[in-house]
């Protein structure tokens, strides 16, 4: 949670397109999903930045991979952008964006 922008200004939108404002919502969903696996693994595939100012600005192609407490598999491809700021010497996000492209795909393969 230390590289996560602790202010309520923090924005957060997760593969399904839920928006999720400020810092302790985040750490609901984080801990949420660490409360509900046993590992997760995140592959970056693609990613272009660029920065401006004390933001960088990134996009990027990333693969979760997520082994559930029941022994299930989750899989599945995402899109992602990102901006990160200098904040107090440190770099945090102030916008954490997802969107899951499976459901995509599985669509157009039918």
């Amino acid at each position: 949670m230390e590289c996560i922008c602790n202010s309520p200004d923090f924005i957060f939108v997760n593969e399904k397109g839920e928006i999720s404002r400020g810092w302790n919502k985040m750490k609901v969903v984080i801990s949420r999903l660490i409360k509900a696996t046993e590992w997760r693994k995140l592959t970056i595939n693609e990613i272009s930045s660029f920065r401006s100012g004390d933001e960088v600005y990134s996009l990027g192609l990333a693969t979760w991979n997520f082994n559930l407490n029941d022994g299930s598999e989750i899989k599945f491809n995402e899109v992602w952008t990102d901006v990160v700021k200098i904040i107090n010497v440190k770099l945090v996000y102030i916008v954490d964006h997802a969107h899951d492209l499976t459901p995509f795909k599985q669509n157009l393969e039918h």
